[in-house]
């Protein structure tokens, strides 16, 4: 054991592990030497924590260490002295001796024994310990190290991989690589690598690479939809932009469903072919979530150019009419030989079949839904318009049969619900036949609902279908009713389109080129319009007026005004999108019972039978589908604005804008009607590729016209609507109308209980004696026409007194051409025989590529072979078969044929032996007459260009001026545009006017676009009257103005007026012919104390715009003052004339009366002009009669009048006479029957005095029979003595002048070649009417 101080270093004074406070030197002997203890844990140098006594943190201190096992240590509070024997005896103090024993001792000798834990603090650590923490502190690094020099491999790996990617990124950034997608996808499957990816993105972007992976079904649908949506080019573009499919890819991959033709009458193969293509699983449209909402069946047509095409697929000719078709006799329709072919070909031209004009097709549709309500196309087939509703029935039913026993049909779609036409005859007939041949089984849930409700007509067809009208169609003809000059019997008043119009312009303070437009009867197919009309006359009811102020015409305003409510209950249920069902149900009710009503009163008077019965049609499907929904689908919502066929209507505006070929043959309208409805089958298939219908603010809107059913704000749930209680208000509200308008003791207000408690009346049969309508329009005399289209701008005079329409029906006018048109299709030879090559271009005759050409498709012919439907179409074509693209002209029939004389080059055709002063050219400035209103005003116009029968319609940069002098003849017409004129007044100058480089606007335009028909207008050249105005030059202007003298003008206009005849009969057909003018600029005014007056205005005889007595009216004779009806007056007056004319005393004249010299055989006074006037009308010889005298009875038939009868004892009728000149119209002078040898006496006797020669013709015209003398009280001795004294020839010599007649005109027939003779008949030079042109003088304005 070492001494207690060893280690302490008495010269420095410094030690090792003693204590710092040892004792003196003296005291050693009794000093305390610490306690010494076994070190048990092992070695002390390994593990004792020397460390620890550097901070004082432990209670002893080390003294020194005795053996590797022992220690010595001394406490912190030794007393270092020993003071007790057991001290002494220990050699250590108390305080060490507790230390062996402490707590913190044994713990401190415990953790030196104990392995290394974690997270201990190092200053707790021995040397072992340290070592141990050590070794596994380097291991742990190793192990780091190791992981972080993967790590850096991996990152550098990861690293270079983002950067690839960040490559791949900005090359497709900076690139617009075509089928990226399809690239990557193919390189990922084939486990390229990103360097290798981008390989592939360069080199597509080269154009070295393209993926050959397969097209998805996606992918060719919408290159479908591209393709069908923009055309071919687009779709290029986007292949080579975007990597889309090809159209050659899109060709070979994607089938498209194809709409098979009926070839005749359709027949159950083709119809359930068609089922299986468009409602089947494969290639349909898919079916309904309920199947038990139902199916519509929609039927209209559409103008088809008259192309007969050949079907590769099915081996016959298409597009000829059905209703000669499928005969016993009906010639072959399959092509194999020429012998074939020409066999059509002399069927075509011997009428026995026809090729079709119009296109009927019928569709089906969900009675209604939210979503994917389009239409698809089920039957096509052509019609040539002579079918009658017995005839479509036939089909119609074979098609119900079809759907019905087709697994495709109703299992998977539904039941039909409702068959949808138009407004056309025939089909009005096929829903009578079809939809009332059953009656409602009364013990049914919806016969409970149904027969409880007054007046509903419960019959129905098979499968309890019904069958309705369009309602656009309904409100179209409304529309028409209002602007017909028939007029509209409401009360004791009858409404024209003239109170109309006063009602409009003055009362609703419409302006009145408004007011014209609306009530313009030019495009009857304008729905906007027709709404907007309607709409304006139900605005007025909200008006204040003054009675004080307009008592003649309050009570005509209040008519107006009960006929607009009484629409607006039909009309604002399909417009009005803020209507709940409930409402819409009430309205239609109330317009129901109002019909019904006003029908006990004025039978058809008040409205055709026509419109009742398609409209009460269409009352009746609304209530009938919603009372079926709230039975088999509460919760489903019902739009009415699905009813009828205005869906199909968009299936077909879509067909004409596919492309740019607005006009389709009937194997065209297939593909397109295919095409459609595949694109529709598309987004059903993938919703998030359609956009949908756009939410429309359709509220209060006016004009509106498709409405869809997101715009559709009221509540439509069917569940939420009380039919009956609905169907009684609107039935109260009806009354309550009737009773507030009419007063209660007028009767208009019905007892409808007591009404119709007949079985047999309802409001389909509101006569009780059968269904109104259910004849056609001839057999009930009615007129109705939903097509055609006025000719020129319509005025006030045009439907205030309705000259044109006096004969009952709308002439068709050829409309004005100075426009230019695209260039036409090529046009076909149809009446060329010889078969050579083809020349057209190839035609695409399927939509899909599954039937490769081969032997059958051609005819071998001497030797050649030829394309069976090339050869076809240009074989059987007509010279009508291309229609133009203009909607007006096409609704007229209008040809590319006609159209291209139209369209050939300007010929510049001038006079050999003429001079440039008597030629009138393009850009010369004219006068001509014109009417706006009531007005006849000049006009000043600048001419575009002529035209002439000889040059065949083709434009001419200019006339001889005396081709204008026999314009009749020549056949020339100007077209001109109207210059605006404004007056130039100085003090010291007479009256300038000046142009203000403007032109007049000849009819108002609907969108406030302007094209050639707004601007210009053809006249005949005889209305033309050259002119000399001066150039002037403005200071402040280069361009120059024309200048034109205010006398001259009024020299031109008295002119003009005296060429019109004025004092003749020909006036009034003069009249006629001059222009008819809408626009704003004519009259030209001038401002006179600040007044602004017309100039330029002629004035008319007040004769000639004297108003018309009605046919029933009783008025008196001017010769024996007896009363007569006026329809009758003419027969009457014959008879005074006749007996004049034989020179028998007529004893009823009355004293002072007598019958005139050349007396009218309307009155049987001198003084009268009566003009008659033939027109041809569709191939047709049309006669109509104008005329001033007071007993005009505008309505005569004149076919009628010119026969003698059991009801007719007077032809005296105005005839032509062929000896006259032709007048302005191309009309010759009109003299009455009676009065021939007056006629020819005054007008045609010879130098000598003698009468002229007459015609043949003239004399056959002429003659009175002997019957009709007996019919009017004469002896036949009178006859034969007048005729011998005035070498009138008898019967039998006219009869032999008929033969003889009738045999020069067969001659003349089988000599077509031969030219006629010019005409002897001398015209009267109208040379010195024309004022001499003056020159142009050019001055400065200083």
């Amino acid at each position: 054991m070492g001494n207690l101080w060893d280690g302490f270093d008495s010269e420095s004074g410094s030690e090792s592990l003693a204590h710092e406070s040892a004792p003196e030197h003296g005291d050693w002997a009794n000093s305390c030497t610490g306690q010494l203890i076994q070190w048990l844990p092992g070695s002390v140098w390994d593990l004792y924590t020397y460390h620890r006594h550097t901070d004082d943190s432990l209670p002893w201190t080390l003294i020194s260490v005795e053996d590797p096992d022992w220690i010595r240590i001394r406490a912190r509070r030794c007393n270092f002295l020993l003071h007790t024997e057991l001290e002494q005896n220990r050699r250590a103090c108390v305080p060490c001796q507790k230390l062996a024993n402490s707590a913190e001792f044994k713990r401190f000798m415990s953790n030196a024994s104990k392995d290394l834990k974690r997270f201990t603090p190092i200053r707790y650590l021995n040397q072992r310990q340290l070592r141990q923490m050590y070794l596994s502190t380097h291991k742990k690094f190793n192990d780091l190290k190791l992981k972080s020099l993967n790590s850096a491999r991996r990152i550098k790996s990861l690293r270079k991989r983002v950067t690839e990617g960040q490559q791949l990124v900005m090359l497709m950034s900076k690139h617009k690589i075509a089928s990226v997608s399809r690239i990557l996808s193919v390189a990922l499957r084939n486990g390229a690598s990103p360097a290798a990816i981008h390989e592939k993105l360069e080199m597509a972007i080269s154009g070295a690479y393209a993926p050959r992976s397969k097209w998805t079904d996606r992918e060719l649908d919408v290159a479908f939809l591209i393709k069908s949506a923009a055309g071919s080019r687009l779709l290029y573009t986007l292949q080579r932009e975007d990597g889309y499919p090809s159209g050659t890819m899109l060709y070979r991959r994607k089938n498209i469903p194809e709409l098979r033709v009926s070839v005749g009458i359709p027949n159950a193969i083709e119809i359930n072919k068609n089922i299986e293509t468009f409602l089947g699983s494969i290639t349909g449209r898919q079916g309904p979530e309920t199947l038990s909402r139902g199916q519509t069946v929609m039927i209209d047509g559409l103008a088809l150019e008259e192309v007969p095409r050949y079907d590769l697929k099915h081996n016959h000719v298409i597009g000829l009419c059905r209703e000669h078709s499928g005969r016993a006799d009906d010639v072959k329709r399959t092509v194999n030989t020429i012998q074939d072919l020409d066999n059509l070909a002399d069927a075509l031209e011997k009428d026995t079949t026809h090729r079709g004009k119009d296109g009927t097709v019928l569709g089906l549709a969900p009675i209604s839904a939210d979503e994917n309500y389009f239409v698809s196309p089920l039957v096509l087939s052509g019609s040539c318009k002579s079918e009658t509703g017995n005839d479509i029935l036939i089909w119609i039913t074979t098609f119900v049969q079809c759907y019905y026993a087709s697994p495709h049909g109703r299992m998977r779609h539904g039941d039909l619900t409702n068959i949808a036409t138009d407004g056309e005859s025939s089909f009005r007939k096929m829903r009578f036949l079809f939809g009332y041949t059953e009656d409602l089984d009364r013990e049914s849930k919806l016969g409970e609902l149904l027969y409880r409700l007054p007046g509903f007509n419960c019959q129905t067809g098979i499968h309890q279908i019904i069958t309705t009208c369009d309602p656009k169609h309904v409100i179209k003809r409304f529309a028409t009713m209002i602007r017909s000059p028939t007029g509209i019997q409401i009360g004791d008043t009858q409404i024209t389109a003239e109170h109309i119009f006063e009602a409009l312009t003055r009362w609703g303070k419409m302006p009145r080129d408004k007011a014209h437009q609306l009530l313009h009867p030019a495009d009857k197919q304008n729905v906007p319009k027709a709404v907007n009309l309607l709409q304006s006359l139900f605005d007025l009811e909200k008006l204040n007026l003054d009675r004080e102020h307009l008592p003649s015409l309050w009570k005509h305003f209040r008519e107006i005004t009960f006929l607009a409510r009484v629409l607006s209950y039909f009309l604002f249920p399909f417009v009005d999108v803020e209507m709940s069902l409930a409402h819409q149900i009430q309205s239609i009710s109330t317009f129901a019972h109002l019909i019904t009503a006003m029908f006990q009163k004025h039978k058809t008077s008040f409205l055709t039978s026509a419109l009742i019965a398609d409209s009460q049609a269409i009352a009746k499907s609304v209530i009938f589908n919603t009372a079926r929904l709230q039975i088999v689908d509460p919760e489903s919502r019902y739009y009415i604005l699905f009813e009828g066929t205005n869906r199909l209507e968009g299936v077909f505006s879509h067909a004409r804008t596919q492309d740019h070929a607005r006009n389709f043959d009937i194997l065209q309208l297939a593909q397109k009607l295919s095409i459609g409805a595949e694109v529709n089958a598309i987004f059903q298939r993938y919703p998030d590729l359609d956009c949908g219908h756009i939410r429309r603010n359709l509220a209060k809107a006016q004009g509106v016209d498709h409405v869809n059913p997101k715009s559709w704000i009221g509540d439509v749930h069917v569940k939420n609507v009380d039919i009956k209680a609905e169907y009684y208000t609107g039935r109260d509200k009806a009354n309550t109308l009737l009773r507030e308008h009419f007063g209660e003791d007028a009767g208009y207000a019905c007892d409808f209980d007591k009404l119709f408690s007949d079985a047999n009346l309802d409001h389909l049969r509101p006569g009780g004696s059968g269904y109104i309508g259910y004849r056609s329009c001839a057999e009930e005399g009615e007129i109705e026409d939903d097509s055609g289209i006025a000719h020129g701008a319509l005025t006030s005079n045009e439907y205030i007194t309705g000259a044109r329409a006096a004969s009952g029906s709308e002439e068709e006018h050829p409309e004005p051409d100075v426009s230019e048109f695209d260039d036409p299709q090529d046009t076909l030879d149809p009446g060329s025989r010889e078969y050579d090559d083809a020349t057209i271009e190839p035609m695409e005759e399927t939509l899909n590529p599954e039937m490769e050409k081969n032997a059958t498709h051609y005819i071998i012919f001497e030797g050649r072979r030829l394309f069976k439907p090339e050869l076809i179409s240009r074989r059987l074509s007509s010279d009508s078969a291309r229609k133009v693209t203009i909607r007006p002209l096409r609704a007229q029939g209008v040809s590319v044929s006609e159209m291209l004389n139209r369209r050939l080059q300007v010929l510049n055709q001038s006079r050999e032996d003429g001079t440039e002063a008597d030629t009138v050219k393009v850009g010369d400035l004219g006068a001509a007459l014109t009417r706006i209103g009531n007005d006849v005003c000049l006009a000043i116009v600048e001419v575009l260009n002529f035209r002439q029968t000889k040059s065949k319609n083709i434009n001419l940069t200019a006339v001889d001026t005396n081709d204008l002098d026999f314009a009749s003849k020549t056949g020339t017409t100007i077209a001109v545009q109207i210059l605006d004129l404004a007056p130039a007044p100085s003090a010291d100058k007479p009256l300038t006017w000046i142009w203000t480089r403007k032109y007049i606007q000849l009819q108002p335009s609907k969108d406030g676009t302007r094209s050639q028909r707004h601007l210009a207008i053809r006249i005949p050249g005889m209305l033309f009257f050259p002119l000399g105005p001066d150039v002037i030059y403005e200071k402040d202007s280069d361009a120059p103005r024309w200048s034109l003298k205010d006398s001259e003008l009024k020299e031109v206009m008295d002119c003009a007026w005296e060429a019109l005849s004025p004092d003749s009969n020909e006036i009034l057909n003069n009249l006629e012919a001059l222009p008819l003018i809408n626009g704003a600029g004519l009259p030209y005014r001038y401002c006179i104390d600040r007044v602004w007056e017309k100039t330029f205005v002629v004035d008319l005889p007040p004769e000639i715009n004297l108003a018309k007595k009605d046919g029933k009216d009783e008025i008196e004779c001017f010769i024996c003052a007896a009363k007569t009806q006026l329809r009758n007056m003419r027969k009457h007056v014959g008879k005074h004339i006749l007996l004049a004319l034989r020179r028998f005393q007529d004893r009823s004249v009355k004293a002072g009366r007598e019958v005139g010299i050349d007396p009218c055989g309307w009155c049987g006074r001198d003084g009268c002009k009566t003009q008659l006037s033939s027109t041809s009308v569709r191939g047709k010889n049309k006669l109509s009669v104008t005329s001033n005298c007071p007993f005009h009875y505008d309505k005569m038939i004149y076919s009628r009048a010119a026969i003698l009868s059991t009801g007719n004892s007077s032809t005296n009728v105005p005839a032509l006479c062929p000896l006259c000149p032709i007048g302005l119209n191309e009309q010759g002078t009109t003299f009455w029957k009676y009065k021939l040898n007056y006629h020819m006496a005054t007008f045609h006797l010879t130098e000598a005095g003698e009468l002229p020669r007459c015609p043949p013709s003239l004399l056959i015209q002429g003659h009175i029979s002997q019957q009709e003398d007996v019919a009017n009280g004469l002896n036949p001795m009178i006859t034969k003595g007048w005729r011998e004294k005035n070498k009138f020839p008898d019967s039998d010599a006219i009869a032999d002048l008929v033969k003889l007649e009738e045999a020069q005109l067969l001659e003349g027939a089988h000599r077509e070649s031969r030219k006629r003779a010019p005409s002897e008949v001398s015209h009267i030079s109208t040379a010195s009417r024309r004022p001499s042109p003056t020159k142009v003088q050019r001055r400065e304005l200083r």
